[in-house]
């Protein structure tokens, strides 16, 4: 597909899902990265890897925002269709960061209020991005084109010894993989950072 026809297909997808894709009560600007993988959904209990760099800071002086961030994803055997299990392979633009200063607050319109974020005093270290998203995997394009919108749910709770375990939530809303749900601790790391810092 032509990247034109690509971000046009992903931009109506995109309006559509808008507003079930909001959920912090109260946001701030910031940035966050990770990488890693958590316990996957297909029948092996294999890994789901993911990486991610999500900022929605203020572009520096005299600079151009490009855009907020990417996302990648592969979970093997990870999404049943009429035809068996397929690999979720996804890689796409993140474009709507929100650093939740209280945690998901919307139980009508937050996919990550359902899970263990609801319980937890996050602080500023929970964020939630939406991912307009291109399946990578050339066997899986349904429904055609293949493309589709995440919304994904992260929690950098400490480094080292401070730490308790990194948390990650993906939902996958409309498009290609719609339904698909993962979630577990991390293994590798997340962390939540200041505009201020480096």
């Amino acid at each position: 597909m032509k990247k034109g026809n690509y971000r046009v297909v992903l931009g109506i997808f995109f309006v559509s899902a808008l507003l079930a894709l909001t959920g912090c009560p109260d946001t701030k600007e910031g940035k966050v990265t990770g990488g890693g993988w958590i316990v996957g959904l297909g029948p092996n209990g294999g890994k789901a890897s993911f990486g991610f760099n999500a900022n929605s800071c203020p572009a520096a002086e005299g600079t151009t925002k490009i855009g907020l961030g990417r996302f990648n994803y592969h979970e093997k055997d990870g999404y049943l269709t009429v035809n068996g299990l397929v690999d979720v392979k996804m890689n796409g633009w993140i474009t709507e960061v929100h650093q939740c200063v209280e945690g998901p607050g919307d139980p009508n319109g937050d996919p990550c209020e359902d899970s263990i974020f609801k319980d937890h005093p996050l602080g500023l270290g929970y964020y939630e991005f939406t991912v307009e998203f291109r399946s990578t995997n050339p066997k899986w394009q349904e429904p055609a084109p293949g493309v589709g919108i995440a919304k994904v749910c992260v929690w950098d709770n400490g480094e080292g010894a401070n730490g308790d375990g990194d948390h990650v939530r993906i939902v996958v809303t409309s498009g290609t993989y719609a339904g698909y749900k993962a979630e577990g601790d991390v293994q590798g790391n997340i962390r939540a950072r200041t505009c201020d810092d480096a």
